[in-house]
């Protein structure tokens, strides 16, 4: 029997199905949606994956067409996934509130790994013996009556360092669990999560706790979201992007640390995750928790307005006859310092201390970026911008003080303004050199270093075991350190310069001063041993320093929202950011100037600071010029980023504005 090629051809053509598929990956600002062929009947929300340009990218199918007058490519892979009703709600979210495409939605949920790993690999299943919970104490019982009163509501959940949080969260997943439902518990940084783990699997076992972070494999990653989708896994613990895994069921999501400023992205699209969390919550009726022990001004002060419930623990979870002690050090006191610049005598008496009886120090650098402020060692006076209230940052090539939210400027005094004291410059050190030198100090010491130019061989995360443990003698290191680990051997915390990050030029400096001052103290106290913590300080009467120091969160809040009252910053007011990055600064001022005239036409309801040069420079080798608006109408804010020409950036919701 002979075949008509020809006739074979068309019927195969008329079996052919023909798609408008919106892709992750976009081309053009105007154009992310593209005809494609397939021979497998397709459905709207479908996951597919299409060639565009040279490259594969995924997709999702948005409705059947009729056969074009052009030539399709063919859709290359499909899977049985949809894009689920609560994740289309976020994209709708996060392109009304963030000015956000559709395509740069859809990423989020459709990341890249899926199209290398197609294929992953299966899960063995394992036996684990369930550990036995503590029973809860009456602070955390009555907690847990609240959040069972909120059921599908926000909850700010303010518990101290070490008054078990974790265990609040158990329990409120134990009844999840009950009822059929997922939990996800974010964390802000990897290095917390395998902490949180343990503690999850030991109670529910491996099998239906799953992590989820960037330092997982594609095809680890692409397991465990195939894992989710198919509701195999009802525990999942990740950072921010977890947000994203097609989570069935929801009952409950956790964001823990949740003051931690890791939990705003700041490339791409420029959201907060608590913003997201509290979108999913509402749409699959969950419960959304907040837990910190020092909770962001503007989360207390919304759940105030709306009427959120907010849960306060102040006890002490484990109960033992442990003493905790805090030394006070001037390091304007000369004699404090006569072994190291930064290294009060106290402090090293008190690692020496440690060591004798096997126990653990924890050395924190308290440095927030490396603002050149100007700063008297002999009172402790500092250069701040009357208009903003921040630290003025010292600039040599011009040998002026200027404020990097608003551009005011001023020569720098040749001595101190207030002791006439001719010794006002600080250079700070760095954690390399603390380490370096306190290993030459303590010979026999196990010392490590952890901040952000660690291997990830020398990783937090990878070395979790060691440290937990008290392996390792010492620990040297920034933020990274103080955000929620518990370490059973540690007793001595010495805090270098708490006051050095107030001098960082934004008006959040005093907030997250207070934080990472409590999250330090917070290592130690918190039931296993006693401790000493050493707080080294250019200004002891500074009133945050002695704020953290009382564990007065209530009067540093009243404080901070006076100020912010004052000088109008959020979230009294809503902000934004814009900025262009150039050459040259002139250029870089020059079009920003231009963009003044564009913001006071579409509102003349706004405050406009700047532009002035950028603290931060936000690309590599150009100069950045940034203008900050303030207003009580946050459609201002959207309008302007719509109405901005091609090269401007936007940031919608800054935490800060460096």
């Amino acid at each position: 029997m002979q075949v008509n090629f020809l006739v074979l051809s068309y019927i195969l053509s008329t079996h052919m199905n023909y798609y408008e598929v919106l892709v992750t990956q976009e081309y053009t600002s105007s154009k992310s949606v593209f005809t494609y062929e397939s021979e497998e009947l397709l459905k709207p929300l479908q996951y597919v994956i299409v060639p565009i340009k040279n490259k594969q990218t995924t997709g999702i199918v948005v409705k059947k067409i009729n056969k074009p007058d052009f030539n399709c490519k063919l859709i290359t892979h499909f899977f049985d996934y949809f894009l689920l009703p609560s994740q289309q709600q976020v994209i709708r979210f996060l392109k009304d509130y963030y000015g956000a495409t559709e395509a740069q939605a859809l990423q989020l949920f459709m990341p890249n790994y899926l199209v290398r790993t197609t294929k992953t690999k299966s899960v063995n299943k394992a036996e684990h013996t369930l550990k036995t919970l503590p029973k809860l104490n009456p602070e955390q019982s009555e907690a847990v009556d609240v959040l069972l009163k909120n059921i599908d509501d926000t909850v700010l959940l303010h518990g101290d360092t070490g008054t078990g949080k974790t265990r609040i969260y158990i329990e409120r997943a134990l009844q999840t669990i009950k009822i059929n439902k997922t939990i996800l518990i974010l964390c802000p940084e990897i290095a917390l999560i395998p902490q949180l783990s343990k503690e999850f699997i030991g109670t529910f076992g491996p099998d239906v706790v799953a992590e989820y972070h960037s330092a997982l494999t594609n095809v680890q990653r692409a397991t465990t979201w195939q894992r989710i989708q198919s509701s195999e896994v009802k525990i999942i613990i990740g950072t921010r992007s977890a947000l994203f895994l097609p989570i069935q069921n929801l009952g409950l999501i956790v964001i823990d640390e949740s003051h931690e400023p890791a939990y705003k992205q700041e490339e791409g699209i420029r959201y907060h995750a608590s913003r997201v969390a509290s979108i999913l919550a509402k749409t699959h009726h969950a419960q959304l928790i907040m837990g910190s022990a020092t909770p962001l001004v503007s989360d207390v002060y919304l759940a105030r307005q709306r009427n959120k419930a907010i849960i306060r623990i102040k006890k002490t979870a484990i109960t033992s006859q442990t003493d905790t002690n805090v030394e006070v050090i001037d390091m304007k006191t000369r004699d404090e310092f006569s072994a190291h610049p930064l290294l009060s005598n106290t402090l090293l008496t008190a690692i020496e201390s440690a060591l004798q009886k096997g126990e653990q120090s924890l050395i924190y650098l308290n440095r927030r970026g490396t603002a050149r402020a100007i700063l008297c060692s002999d009172c402790g006076w500092q250069a701040m911008c009357p208009t903003c209230n921040v630290a003025l940052t010292y600039h040599h090539d011009h040998h002026r003080l200027i404020c990097h939210t608003c551009g005011y400027s001023n020569n720098v005094p040749s001595a101190c303004p207030t002791c006439n004291s001719p010794e006002i410059l600080f250079k700070s050190a760095g954690t390399k050199a603390l380490t370096d030198w306190l290993q030459k100090r303590f010979s026999q010491a196990n010392i490590a270093r952890f901040d952000t130019d660690n291997t990830k061989s020398e990783s937090l995360a990878e070395r979790h075991t060691d440290v937990s443990s008290g392996h390792i003698d010492i620990l040297v290191g920034t933020q990274m350190l103080v955000k929620g680990l518990d370490l059973p051997k540690l007793s001595v915390v010495g805090i270098v310069a708490a006051d050095l990050s107030l001098q960082m030029p934004d008006f959040s400096a005093e907030e997250r001063t207070f934080q990472l001052l409590r999250q330090a103290m917070g290592r130690v106290g918190r039931g296993h041993r006693s401790g000493t913590t050493v707080i080294q300080t250019f200004n002891p009467d500074n009133k945050v320093v002695q704020q953290a120091i009382a564990k007065n969160y209530d009067d540093f809040y009243t404080t901070q929202v006076e100020q912010r009252m004052l000088y109008d910053f959020a979230p009294i007011t809503f902000m934004a950011t814009y900025w262009i990055s150039k050459k040259t600064a002139n250029n870089a001022i020059e079009q920003a100037t231009k963009i003044l005239t564009l913001i006071s036409k579409i509102s003349n309801n706004c405050t406009v600071l700047g532009p002035v040069i950028t603290f931060h420079p936000k690309k590599r080798g150009m100069a950045t010029a940034q203008i900050v608006v303030k207003t009580k109408h946050r459609t201002d804010l959207s309008n302007i980023a719509l109405s901005l020409p091609n090269g401007w950036q936007y940031d919608l919701e800054p935490i800060n504005l460096m």
